[in-house]
């Protein structure tokens, strides 16, 4: 590259316009924990594109919102689990993956199913 000041200038133009699709690529990475784009999008099809615990529809691939797909894993283990949606990862991850909490948040409902 050259020292010249307007080359240098039209570089990091280039290199600023490409930086949101490599920041959704980083962000896509992360969110599968290292999976392949192949592997995830294979288990995504063997699952039939459905969350296995509202067993709804998720949402396309790499298209943010509630039911975007991502893979689920263990915090404890560090294992991958299954590919849900953005809603019940969040979920899941607010109860700390505690059993206890998750079972007395059932009771709880249940209690008040009438409202």
């Amino acid at each position: 590259m050259s020292h010249h000041p307007e080359n240098l200038l039209g570089h990091l133009r280039k290199f600023r316009k490409k930086a949101p699709e490599r920041e959704e690529a980083k962000r896509l990475r992360r969110k599968r924990r290292g999976m392949s784009d192949a592997e995830f999008q294979r288990r995504y099809e063997a699952q039939q594109g459905r969350c296995p615990i509202g067993d709804h529809r998720m949402g396309p691939i790499g298209v943010r919102g509630p039911d975007e797909p991502v893979l689920d894993h263990n915090h404890l283990t560090g294992k991958d689990r299954s590919i849900i949606c953005r809603n019940h990862n969040a979920g899941l991850g607010m109860f700390h993956e505690s059993l206890s909490e998750l079972r007395a948040a059932i009771v709880y409902l249940i209690g008040y199913s009438q409202y």
